[in-house]
């Protein structure tokens, strides 16, 4: 009771002493996303998602509008707004009223009031986002490699439907496609490098560097890294970056590096107690990885072929733990599937310069690397297997 008189009296003599007028308190900054999107129906419900695909609000379109609002403790956030949170398509074809898989839209942004004018076909496109200093910088980015990025897509296309025989080709045509998708990259690469270069002043320069740390030596990811501002530096965007200069990088040869990571029943288990006197195939993947889920048959009948001589692992690269979750039971997987939690910045995922998915290492039985090789396509699993395994 002391304590609470004592207090009311403190409370008093400061309110006297403001001449019995107290000042108002600045209101917490927060972030508000205000959006303007016509032809989608009423009642569509979208999802502000995190990096790790984890909701962090939703809202329901009324009048061809919705907004979300909150507070980020540190900023800036690299945000997805979309109708499908969950890539349940079975759910999706179930409950068409109230989904919208066009509705996808990547943003940069902190506490700040962000506004979004847009049609359904054009809400992907990221100038039509106004009022954030992080996203300006994004946006100058896909900017500059937009066009060649809807010309490669519009040409992968076009390739599957030559390779599934929907459409009448020739070879001089399909290669044709492929050497202008093959020019396409690269023209796009040379730009995501130039663009890293000059903007060592802002996050998205941090990003690309991050995606793109392994198109560079170490040290001039060290020397681009030292450009940036402290405050980018000690940002979580980073994190890949500073990882990547700080492990010592496999190689074929090397013998493979030892880590913990939690498997399917639970258990944290480090790798090699998991090694036995066998080769071993470990398998990086993600859920929504087309091609990792194409892998899986093959993989399957590997690991019956060769169950003599090899085990498999998986290893998701998934930040979500739901996400790795529902792979593992699609998949039906037999063998240990394991997830650290840290997605494309696990230590063990950077050392071992896994920067697509799917990626394959394989381990003799003394546990060096003997191969290492990404994608995937019909028969390439078996091919690996015959070069390395006697049936």
């Amino acid at each position: 009771m002391k304590k609470l008189i004592l207090s009311t009296l403190v409370l008093s003599t400061l309110i006297a002493c403001d001449g019995g007028e107290s000042k108002k308190m600045p209101k917490e900054k927060g972030f508000t996303i205000d959006v303007e999107l016509s032809g989608v129906k009423d009642s569509t419900l979208v999802y502000l998602v995190n990096d790790k695909r984890e909701n962090i609000d939703s809202s329901y379109v009324t009048n061809g509008k919705f907004n979300f609002s909150g507070k980020f403790d540190s900023e800036p956030k690299f945000l997805t707004i979309s109708a499908n949170l969950d890539f349940d398509f079975d759910k999706i074809n179930k409950d068409t009223k109230t989904t919208d898989l066009s509705i996808s839209k990547n943003i940069l942004i902190g506490n700040e009031h962000l506004t979004i004018k847009a049609t359904k076909e054009n809400f992907d496109i990221t100038q039509n986002a106004k009022g954030s200093k992080y996203n300006d910088h994004y946006n100058e980015k896909i900017k500059i490699i937009g066009k060649l990025n809807k010309e490669h897509s519009s040409l992968f296309w076009k390739y599957q439907l030559l390779s599934g025989g929907i459409l009448e080709y020739n070879d001089s045509i399909k290669s044709a496609l492929i050497n202008r998708m093959d020019d396409i990259k690269s023209e796009t690469l040379l730009k995501r490098i130039l663009f890293i270069k000059e903007n060592t002043d802002n996050y998205t320069g941090m990003i690309e560097l991050g995606f793109l740390k392994n198109e560079f030596t170490k040290d001039k990811v060290l020397e681009l890294y030292n450009q940036f501002p402290e405050e980018i530096q000690k940002s979580s965007f980073s994190e890949k970056v500073r990882t990547f200069i700080n492990v010592d990088l496999t190689e074929i040869g090397d013998v493979f590096t030892d880590f913990t990571a939690q498997d399917q029943d639970g258990n944290q288990i480090k790798f090699s107690d998991l090694r036995t006197k066998k080769y071993t195939l470990i398998d990086f993947s993600t859920l929504n990885c087309g091609a990792c889920v194409q892998s899986i048959p093959e993989l399957k009948e590997i690991a019956e072929t060769y169950k003599d001589q090899l085990q498999l692992i998986t290893f998701s690269a998934d930040r979500n733990e739901k996400d790795w979750r529902k792979s593992v039971q699609r998949d039906s997987l037999s063998w240990k599937s394991l997830w650290d939690g840290k997605g494309p910045k696990s230590e063990t995922i950077i050392k071992n310069n896994v920067t697509a998915y799917p990626t394959f290492i394989l381990l003799n039985e003394e546990g060096k690397i003997v191969d290492q090789w990404s994608g995937y396509s019909t028969n390439s699993l078996k091919n690996k297997m015959k070069q390395h395994l006697k049936k």
